[in-house]
């Protein structure tokens, strides 16, 4: 949803906003009464940022959630049926979806976050973070040269998602407690099929190496692959690519390396899902660019169970695609 079409959702439901700041909407929490200590909100602490998949979170209570469900939480007291508004909402978000496919045309339109307030949101990796990233086989320097931080609360190693201009754009995080059941954590707002993680280290003027998740592309890094074999790195953030990622990479117009994982969702985000019908990235962006992909060693599907001596071998080695090739 918009920020507009966020307000005057909030108005339906009997909230009335108190702030604007950028895309967020503030407001007092509508659960303050059950959730918040003394009953009220004094403080506003309620907010949605909107996006196409506009999220609600309450900083005082922790309330959190996809706004376009919050009538149907609010229908939990019994006082009031929300049920209308809940379709509403859903068609809304919806709509805005749809919107936001087909007005999106170039990198440049997606919002940066301000510097001053979003950049220092965490603190340098440091202590159990760095004890962690040492385990996955990367160094400080490559953690201080990527701009990797540390969310000592969570627990989590914070990676900044900048655009090719260097832009910040969010925030994307892998956790270091094997505990947790979410792996992955990304700042919330942030849609991650617009970006391209690394895209600031970019020269565009050379190939491009795409994997799948964080410690990959950390890890590429860290054994100098961009410099070895003068390509660039970025990573999806995901298994498949969205199509703006694959839009980007159109633009550019370099050779792209796909690279992703050898597991069963990294061969459908690749080659596609004959069942479903949907196309996977090598269709796609070789329409647009000439496109390699790797093929795993035998019994390897795991890219953290590669050698930098295997990794170097599978990209002088990567086929490009011929669009009559099939599926392995």
């Amino acid at each position: 949803m918009t920020r507009d079409q966020i307000q005057e959702a909030l108005r339906s439901l009997g909230i009335e906003p108190v702030s604007t700041n950028g895309d967020w909407v503030q407001a007092h929490c509508p659960f303050a009464a059950t959730r918040h200590e003394k009953g009220t909100d004094r403080s506003a602490s309620f907010g949605v940022v909107a996006g196409a998949r506009s999220m609600y979170n309450c900083f005082a209570c922790k309330s959190k959630g996809v706004f376009a469900d919050l009538p149907l939480e609010l229908s939990g007291d019994g006082k009031r049926d929300y049920g209308k508004l809940a379709q509403e909402f859903m068609v809304a978000e919806a709509t805005g979806l749809v919107v936001q496919a087909e007005t999106y045309e170039s990198m440049e339109e997606v919002k940066a976050l301000p510097e001053d307030v979003y950049g220092d949101l965490f603190p340098p990796a440091d202590c159990e973070a760095l004890d962690y990233l040492e385990t996955r086989g990367i160094s400080m320097d490559t953690a201080d040269k990527l701009g990797v931080c540390w969310w000592p609360e969570d627990q989590y190693v914070m990676f900044p998602v900048r655009g090719f201009d260097g832009r910040l754009h969010g925030w994307t995080g892998r956790t270091y407690d094997p505990g947790k059941k979410a792996k992955v954590w990304n700042l919330k707002g942030m849609e991650k099929g617009c970006h391209l993680l690394g895209a600031e280290h970019c020269t565009c003027d050379r190939p491009i190496i795409v994997v799948e998740g964080l410690m990959v592309y950390a890890r590429f890094h860290e054994w100098g692959i961009p410099d070895t074999m003068n390509m660039d790195v970025v990573a999806a953030m995901g298994s498949s690519l969205s199509f703006e990622q694959l839009d980007m990479l159109g633009q550019i117009g370099k050779p792209v390396y796909l690279f992703l994982d050898g597991d069963k969702a990294g061969r459908i985000g690749m080659w596609g899902d004959e069942k479903k019908g949907t196309e996977g990235a090598l269709h796609v962006l070789s329409r647009s660019v000439r496109t390699h992909y790797v093929s795993y060693p035998k019994g390897i599907s795991d890219p953290d169970d590669l050698t930098r001596e295997q990794v170097i071998e599978m990209l002088e080695h990567a086929p490009i695609f011929a669009r009559r090739r099939v599926r392995p």
